[in-house]
């Protein structure tokens, strides 16, 4: 069983990026937070690990794209846009990766107040983690990033296969496929 100091840690951090996160228009269901912009979905969800112990809660935070178009192609088992998770997005950064070193970073709900994690956590999603997923929320920002070799989140057989199948039902022009 975790223990109370540390749930009620966790729970402190999700109400403070609650706030901020509503603040720019998201809504919240449970631990995942979605904003529609460009066409698509941006997800910010907390996950729990789930190696925790006793007196410990440790989480992160899951940042994502979900492009409606190519969610539409896809088969999710009845799932809907409504009920779609981080891991199903076409874009999926951990915010850690945000941060100047650049690693997964998962918080101790036991010591976020004494930490100031929730003050890092909204500071790291209002100055890094918004205006990176705003930039590339679009299709053809996410058609740009992939045709640039990056695909965060994704092997570069999901991100060749996800540029395909853009390309084929977008504006954007077949030329700038890469050979």
């Amino acid at each position: 069983m975790i223990s109370p100091d540390a749930e009620a840690g966790y729970k402190s951090v999700v109400t403070d990026l609650a706030k901020v996160l509503k603040s720019h228009g998201f809504r919240k269901k449970h631990a995942t937070f979605k904003l529609d912009h460009d066409g698509n979905v941006i997800i910010v969800s907390f996950q729990r690990s789930p190696w925790n112990r006793q007196n410990e809660l440790k989480f992160t935070v899951n940042l994502g794209i979900l492009s409606v178009r190519l969610f539409a192609l896809e088969d999710y088992h009845g799932r809907t846009l409504d009920s779609a998770r981080e891991y199903q997005c076409h874009l999926r950064e951990r915010l850690g990766f945000l941060m100047p070193n650049r690693h997964d970073k998962w918080w101790d709900g036991a010591s976020v107040v004494e930490d100031g994690a929730s003050d890092e956590i909204i500071g790291l999603l209002e100055n890094k983690a918004l205006p990176y997923l705003k930039s590339h929320a679009s299709d053809a920002a996410l058609i740009r990033l992939w045709q640039s070799g990056q695909s965060p989140g994704l092997t570069e057989k999901q991100a060749d296969r996800h540029l395909a199948e853009l390309l084929a039902i977008s504006d954007a022009p077949q030329s700038e496929t890469p050979e």
